[in-house]
Order: C-alpha cells, then structure tokens, then sequence
C-alpha cells in the first residue's frame, strides 16, 4: 500500500496518519446506514463515540471522494441536490449483495381531486418539496448526477393518508437509511402546470428521474406501498456499474477510460448492489465501477482476492495489481 508507514520511513507520522484514514474509510463498509446517520449528524467524533471511541469511518461516499476526488457535495451519500434533515434511518445494512428489497405490492389508483394546495412533505426528513422555481435550479439546472424519486400529489386525495405514509417509510429507510436515492414531492394542487409538463394527470404519480440523457421511469406497480416502491427503485435506477466476468472482460474494461481510477467489487451475491448503482452515479466520469458477482472464482484468484466482499483499486493493466481492501465486513 502506497501510504503503509514502512513504506515512508522518512516520514512515518504523516504515513501513519494517512493509512489510518485509509482504513478507516473502508471500515464503514461493513454498516452503512447506522454509520452514515451517525456521520452525518455528529461527524467523525459521533462514530468514534459509537465505537467506544476506535474505529468508525466515513460512509462510502466520503471514501471515493478522499481517494477520486468530487461527488455532489452535501451529506454523504446523496447527490448534489438537496439534504433532506436528520430524520431517522431504516436500519438497512449496506453490503455488497443484492439483496435488501422486500417484495411488492398491489391494488388501484384513484383521480385527482379538484383542492389539495396543503404541503405534505414540507417537515418530512430527507423530501424536499419542490416548486416550479426549484425543479428547474434543482432538476434541470443539476442533472449529470441526478438520482432522485418525486411523488407528485394532491393533499386531499382519498387515499393520500396511506400514501404519505408508504413514501416517508420508503424515505426513511431508502433515502435517509441507506442513502440509495434523493426524494422530491409536488403539489399539483399549488403547481399543476408543473405536474401536467412532468405527466402527472392521475395522482398521485411517481416518477424516478437518473442523470441527464436517460430517460425518467414512472411508477406502474399499482398501490403506492413501501413494499412496491422498494421492489422498483432498483430496477429504474441508473447503472453505471459494469459487470465483470472474466479475465477478458477485465481487460477490456480498464482502458476504456485513461483518465479515472477502476474500482472492482467482489461481491458475495448474484446481483448488483444498489449502493454500487449511487456510487456509479456519483462517481460518474471520476471512477468506473466495477463488480464481479459470485460465481466469477476464476477472477477472484487471479487478482488474489480469497474472501468476499472485496474491493480491488486497480493501478497497472498489465499486471493487474493494485490495492486491496478485504476486511471482514459484518453481513448483519
């Protein structure tokens, strides 16, 4: 390792000091959501407080931007738009599997009803409520890292109770929990030219928007529940992340971009992780991400990684070496 203190014996503090940073960072790999709400309210002092003052780290958003630079800015792991406020989490684990997303739901939708100008989001932690003012400075004005859900609404929908209640538990355990998305709401009954522009003439109406040049997707799972919201985010969300195979497909993938680093992840399921998705959306263009599902044991030996999750910085195309981080993350 570069920054290892028997590395720097001319300087070892400084070494010493990095190295631990390092570390450090890599740690929170093993709990995001407890970690990273703890980070994001009281800072590195709140997770060594949390640890019995050893330990901690930042989440791993504050990790690829120490070692690649960037990122959206604001809390750790959102994109550039908005901080929702410190709300509680949903006690989701981040881990390099693909699980995590419980099953969906059923049911109806209902009309839009002629009233409805009450904001039901305006104290919800993590929503912002969005005006025509705001959609365009944070929408339109910010999209080459947009990552974000909006409910669009009407206050006094017949079933707007269980929907609001179905979306704050989604922000509780999606956006504030896990830090997988952003989450916007409008209210059609205040800014209806704004809702008819985004397609929303039947309410409520959902819509995820990723970065700028793809394409939004609507929610069509029938009743708004936690359970159907959470089983569509990740098959929406942008996907950055390449998944990587073989030693040839290795090969073929890290001089598609000279100019940023290559992360491989080794993860212990069949599926991409969700985090690894927001990763590649807020790393896009200063890390390419990559992922090795379980089953690729061939890769695995060839770059000397023996336990699973892994994470392999990739610095020499030839050889294929690097820096390894491959603590033992907890799975609960």
């Amino acid at each position: 390792l570069k920054w290892h203190p028997d590395k720097n014996p001319d300087n070892k503090e400084a070494a010493q000091k990095k190295f631990m940073e390092i570390s450090h960072a890599y740690e929170v790999l093993s709990d995001l959501s407890k970690k990273k709400q703890k980070y994001d309210r009281y800072g590195e002092d709140g997770l060594n407080e949390q640890q019995g003052g050893g330990g901690g780290g930042q989440d791993p958003f504050e990790m690829f931007r120490a070692f690649f630079g960037g990122g959206g800015g604001g809390r750790g792991g959102g994109s550039q738009f908005f901080q929702g406020g410190g709300g509680p989490g949903g006690g989701m684990k981040f881990q390099f599997g693909g699980g995590g997303f419980p099953g969906g739901g059923g049911g109806g939708q209902a009309g839009r009803s002629p009233q409805g100008r009450k904001d039901l989001f305006k104290d919800t932690p993590g929503v912002k409520e969005l005006s025509t003012k705001s959609w365009k400075e944070d929408m339109e004005e910010s999209a080459s890292r947009r990552n974000i859900v909006v409910l669009f609404y009407e206050s006094n929908l017949g079933e707007m109770e269980e929907v609001q209640e179905a979306f704050t538990t989604f922000v509780s355990k999606l956006v504030q929990g896990s830090a997988l998305v952003e989450a916007g709401a409008v209210n059609c009954g205040r800014y209806e030219g704004l809702c008819h522009k985004q397609g929303a003439r039947k309410l409520p109406f959902i819509k995820y928007y990723g970065p700028e040049g793809q394409q939004p997707s609507k929610f069509q799972g029938g009743a708004i529940t936690y359970h159907s919201l959470s089983t569509w985010l990740p098959k929406v969300m942008a996907d950055y992340v390449k998944v990587i195979v073989t030693e040839r497909d290795l090969r073929r993938w890290l001089p598609t971009d000279d100019k940023a680093p290559h992360v491989l992840f080794f993860s212990d399921k069949k599926t991409t992780p969700p985090i690894l998705k927001t990763l590649s959306i807020e790393f896009r263009e200063r890390a390419a991400v990559g992922v090795v599902l379980l089953g690729s044991e061939e890769l695995a030996k060839k770059l000397g990684v023996t336990k699973r999750p892994a994470l392999v910085y990739i610095q020499d195309e030839e050889t294929l070496t690097g820096e390894h981080f491959d603590k033992e993350f907890k799975k609960d």
